[in-house]
């Protein structure tokens, strides 16, 4: 349900926290990029919404903008709201390769700085407190 969804988003957003804490924005990454994918696809299991296999975050993100019933009604400012969702899609896209080549997940050279690392995990808490304000 809503509840356990929740749930499991705090507990990696817990663990994300602490690897800020202890070792630094760029260990977080990763982090972020999974707390996010799992909590989409609880979403969309509480939901009852079929999950394609191997679906990647940003189909999670697509399924969730158009089926969950708590997105339909968007306020006064609907389409604005529509736009900024469809906005947020492309910070979600972006998660992926910033994961894969920027991140501790794989053995990357080049890995995120400690600002830009901070600015990747405040975007997905954006997109984390909207979600959980609306399903509440």
């Amino acid at each position: 349900d809503a509840q356990e969804s929740r749930g499991l988003g705090d507990v990696y957003k817990r663990q994300v926290d602490i690897l800020i804490q202890n070792s630094g924005p760029t260990h977080a990454v990763d982090r972020v990029h999974t707390a996010l994918h799992a909590y989409l696809k609880a979403v969309c299991t509480s939901q009852g919404l079929e999950i394609p296999a191997n679906a990647a975050i940003t189909n999670l993100f697509k399924l969730v903008r158009q089926e969950h019933p708590k997105l339909k009604d968007l306020g006064s400012q609907s389409e604005t709201m529509v736009r900024v969702l469809s906005s947020l899609s492309t910070v979600i896209d972006c998660l992926n390769p910033i994961r894969n080549h920027g991140s501790l997940a794989h053995p990357n050279e080049a890995l995120l700085g400690a600002e830009e690392a901070i600015l990747v995990i405040n975007a997905a808490r954006t997109i984390f407190q909207y979600l959980d304000a609306k399903f509440r």
